[in-house]
């Protein structure tokens, strides 16, 4: 689910359409996010009359949550023609933490760096909490971007299995990879990668 904290404590962060705001600007984070995309993603092709204005109070509310915590809240949540744009470093946020991790992980793989590649892919792997913006599934724009998301996922769990495989570390990925398996049977990466663990820690 989505949930703000700040300096570690979780903050209510409103309605589900309040939410649902915040959760557009933290996926197209450091960028604008138009009035009209966020206004098409709450209401799709039916928005009310005050639709726009209620846009403009969500982000009043969010606002006033980031002010109330003493962070300048038109720095990090700025107008930005044609909309708002939220802008947050990749560290404070688990989405931001994730993906850092999952590239420095692929990067060092590449490289050859496995032991490397480990530590930042569990690292990633460690962000994750539950499934993706579970809370807000009633909105579209939810679902492609959760299944991108898991799919990353699931390719951090492969190049860690990989990467621990490299270090002579076969065992320890046997139930990982065995849940995997389980969960996405049609993966044919992680079967291979099941028989290699099996075979090599025999």
């Amino acid at each position: 689910p989505l949930q703000m904290t700040i300096d570690g404590t979780p903050v209510p962060s409103g309605t589900p359409k309040q939410r649902a705001v915040l959760a557009m600007l933290v996926i197209n984070r450091n960028r604008p996010v138009g009035v009209d995309a966020l206004i098409t993603a709450l209401w799709e092709e039916w928005p009310p009359s005050g639709a726009r204005a209620s846009i403009h109070s969500y982000v009043s509310n969010l606002r006033k949550l980031l002010g109330g915590a003493g962070i300048d809240p038109r720095v990090v949540l700025a107008a930005a023609p044609p909309g708002y744009r939220l802008s947050i470093p990749d560290n404070t946020y688990d989405l931001g933490r994730f993906v850092a991790e999952k590239t420095a992980g692929v990067h060092a793989a590449a490289a050859g760096r496995f032991e490397q590649a480990s530590r930042h892919l569990s690292a990633a792997l460690r962000e994750w909490r539950g499934p993706v913006l579970d809370d807000l599934r009633d909105f579209q724009f939810v679902e492609p971007f959760a299944t991108a998301l898991v799919e990353d996922k699931v390719l951090a769990h492969t190049a860690k299995a990989e990467a621990e495989i490299a270090c002579g570390r076969a065992s320890a990925v046997i139930a990982e990879l065995e849940a995997l398996t389980f969960e996405h049977p049609y993966r044919e990466p992680l079967w291979t990668q099941l028989i290699t663990a099996y075979y090599l820690s025999d």
